[in-house]
């Protein structure tokens, strides 16, 4: 983008040494790591191949768990979907795709931050030209804090969350200018583009909308000081607001729809954000003040992986190193109140700003905890503020770098250049050697992040893999997706974190955590089989392979040793090794199953069926859990396309097809007249159940759509969608029509308006 105010800066030095810089450390990140190692860190995405990412991407639902929603998850990691299919598909294998995912994440953040900070250090300064080497330093420290090193142990700070970090600083400078004055839609559009790149990571966008809304208020009262009943600012900034809207709100037509379609389509799932994890946090608004943004850093467990570090955040090294950035600023307000008394009012903005960003920060804890229990209890999507710590410690953060610029300008370049250098040192001294990214051994304690498939996670992955025809489930023993696990049977490689095996097997996984998104009565009927042995009920389930897995390191009796007598008696086991214990189900339950069905799964959200001889009403069910969202629509007569495998098993005929990343023309469905619907019901407490009459075909349809044999019964071709897609799908069409329509604004250069 090009903007007014920096038309005679020239940034390719500070690009360059940007690229320098996030070189160095990913070399940092990865050095010492075997050429077949790879960095798994906790709550990491990264999917391994492009067909898992084809099957859970541009889709509503995915497979795993009887079939759960895609919707915040898949926003949330929207733009490292796209960085990720588009270095697969050019052939480039994970482990130079997660280097590279590091490298940008790294740069982005440098480089647009500091575009950023350069805008508002000039719109701050009395000359309008700020010192682009004290920004340099602010934006060092903007990028390589407490709050950032969290985020990066964590395993969450990847291609989207650089995105809407970085552009913070620009999204303020823009707000700030251009809603208090006239300017142009040009201006406007550049800002709605900003904002919306940065709402996909909705968890991070909203402490940064908190931020400017409350922003904007003291500003607005405490700096502007208004004559409500003559202002013409309040006139502007309602009017610049509604322009700003007018092109921001249909650009977020795709994220609104899908944060609404799991906030209130939950039919009986559990939901994946329900634990309010605020309840761990403790040391009040002193530990938000110090900077201590995750509450693992004062918790101690183990084993476990983050944090082997922690004690160091409580040592006088790093306290003297946090409270020397707010001695600098302090020290930094009273020099400009010497200079100019007129800026006194903006030091108060910036400072009830931060007491009241440390103040929701510190969540349910007292003082008047009570005031965030309540916005948590009864305001909707107040939720995504679960974490408090690591939600508003951004804005904390944001608001000290903005304060930091603020009064740059009355600090020597010499000082601010060499304070910074031991601050960032004594705050995130973990970060520059790589240790709060790798991990360490520590026996019986803390383990590193350095991960290797392992002999007997090979066999069995390529066992599965090779076996991957027909659909079915792998229902693990115990089931955990996140947890403890032993790669080796020497127990010498260890790994907390998302399981691997459901990122490797191409099989989707049926797993019973409460966190797995699954219908709660499903679960609780899974749990009870798994706890009275009675593993013949597993059959009622869509479930090829019953996985017994040695690989869990549980500590306290937390996972049984299962009794693989009680398996023996009923299922073969088909594959074994030190760690795992692989049972498969004869002739198991399809996903798909009726009297003469041929089916073909499209994708998680659409199946084509064709139903042959029918001759009284059908019973046609879907074991995935049950929606009413389920449609069946019908074709035109013909046989299924199966142009690879059709597999016979269980009474049906499936054809075996590889699963489409995206299908626009999906969004005909909007259109089109399901079937019979009245006839959907729930059946086995999970499925969906339809009666397919003959009868009513022959009398309600028109030919096209279905055949007669010499003998009376009826052929007919279905496709069974979830509707939801074709929603979905137009509202990722609107969002890019309105995308489209904005760069065409920002394109066409506009008068300043009155």
């Amino acid at each position: 983008m090009h903007f007014t105010s920096s038309k005679k800066d020239n940034y390719l030095g500070y690009i360059l040494l940007f690229f320098f810089i996030s070189l160095v450390l990913t070399a940092i990140f990865f050095y010492g790591l075997k050429s077949n190692e790879f960095l798994m860190i906790g709550d990491q995405y990264f999917l391994f191949n492009f067909k898992e990412l084809a099957w859970s991407s541009f889709y509503i639902k995915k497979l795993d768990n009887l079939g759960i929603h895609n919707s915040w998850q898949f926003l949330t990691q929207f733009w490292d979907v796209i960085f990720l299919m588009t270095l697969y598909k050019l052939g480039l294998s994970f482990f130079v795709i997660e280097k590279l995912q590091f490298f940008f994440a790294l740069f982005i953040t440098l480089s647009i931050s500091f575009v950023g900070f350069l805008h508002i250090g000039n719109d701050f300064s009395s000359t309008s030209k700020a010192s682009k080497l004290k920004i340099l330093f602010i934006t060092f420290w903007y990028s390589f804090n407490p709050y950032t090193v969290s985020l990066w142990h964590g395993g969450v700070y990847d291609i989207g969350a650089a995105i809407t970090y970085s552009l913070a600083p620009l999204i303020f400078y823009f707000v700030k200018k251009n809603l208090f004055a006239p300017v142009s839609v040009e201006k406007l559009g550049k800002l709605a583009l900003m904002l919306f790149v940065s709402s996909y990571v909705f968890w991070l966008f909203a402490p940064l909308v908190f931020l400017l809304v409350l922003y904007l208020l003291l500003s607005f009262f405490l700096e502007k000081k208004p004559d409500l009943k003559k202002s013409t600012e309040f006139v502007l900034i309602l009017s610049n607001s509604v322009v700003l809207a007018f092109m921001y709100i249909p650009m977020l037509s795709f994220i609104i729809f899908n944060l609404a379609f799991q906030y209130f389509d939950q039919e009986g799932l559990l939901s994946l954000f329900s634990v309010p994890t605020y309840g761990n946090q403790q040391g009040g608004m002193w530990y938000q003040f110090l900077m201590l943004f995750s509450w693992g850093i004062y918790t101690e467990w183990t084993p476990r992986t983050i944090y082997s570090f922690h004690k160091y955040y409580l040592s006088i090294y790093y306290k003297l190193s946090t409270l020397a950035v707010y001695f600098i600023i302090l020290y930094g307000v009273v020099k400009k109140l010497i200079k100019q008394v007129s800026s006194f009012s903006t030091s108060i903005v910036f400072l009830l700003l931060l007491f009241v960003l440390i103040f929701f920060s510190k969540a349910a804890q007292p003082p008047l905890g009570e005031i965030f229990t309540y916005l948590y209890t009864t305001v909707p999507l107040f939720g995504i503020f679960r974490t408090a710590d690591i939600r508003f410690g951004f804005a904390i953060v944001l608001t000290v770098a903005l304060f930091l610029t603020y009064i740059s300008e009355n600090l020597s370049k010499r000082v601010i250049s060499l304070v910074f250098v031991v601050i960032m040192l004594g705050q995130s001294w973990f970060f520059f050697t790589g240790r709060a990214i790798k991990g360490e051994e520590i026996p019986g304690k803390y383990f590193d992040r350095i991960i290797n498939i392992t002999k007997p996670y090979e066999e069995l992955i390529s066992f599965l893999n090779t076996d991957a025809l027909e659909s079915g489930y792998v229902f693990p023993i115990p089931g955990m997706d996140y947890g403890y696990f032993i790669l080796d049977s020497k127990e010498e490689e260890h790994y907390i974190g998302q399981g691997l095996l459901p990122k490797l097997v191409t099989r989707p996984f049926l797993s019973t955590v409460e966190s797995g998104g699954m219908l709660t009565r499903t679960l609780e009927y899974l749990n009870k089989i798994t706890l009275d042995k009675t593993y013949v009920n597993l059959k009622k389930f869509p479930i090829k392979y019953i996985l017994v897995r040695k690989d869990l390191g549980c500590s306290h009796n937390a996972c049984k040793d299962y009794n693989l007598e009680d398996l023996d008696k009923i299922y073969k086991l088909v594959f074994k090794n030190e760690l795992f214990y692989l049972y498969q189900i004869p002739n198991h339950l399809p996903v798909l199953s009726a009297k003469n069905l041929t089916f073909k799964m499209l994708s998680p959200i659409k199946y084509e069926l064709y139903l042959t001889n029918l001759v009284t009403t059908t019973q046609l069910n879907f074991a995935q859990s049950f929606s009413k969202h389920w449609k069946l629509y019908v074709n035109p007569i013909k046989n299924i396309d199966c142009s690879s495998d059709l597999v016979p098993y269980s009474g049906v005929l499936e054809c075996v097809g590889d699963v489409r990343a995206l299908n626009l023309s999906d969004i005909t469905y909007l259109f089109s007249k399901p079937v019979f619907t009245s006839t959907h019901v729930e059946s086995v407490s999970f499925a969906n159940t339809w009666g397919i009459n003959p009868d009513y075909i022959t009398a309600n349809l028109s030919e096209n759509f279905y055949s007669i044999n010499t003998d009376g019964s009826v052929n007919i071709r279905l496709t069974l969608f979830f509707f939801p897609q074709a929603q979905f799908l137009l509202a990722l069409v609107l969002t890019l029509l309105s995308v489209l329509f904005v760069v065409t604004l920002t394109i066409v250069k506009r008068t300043p308006s009155n």
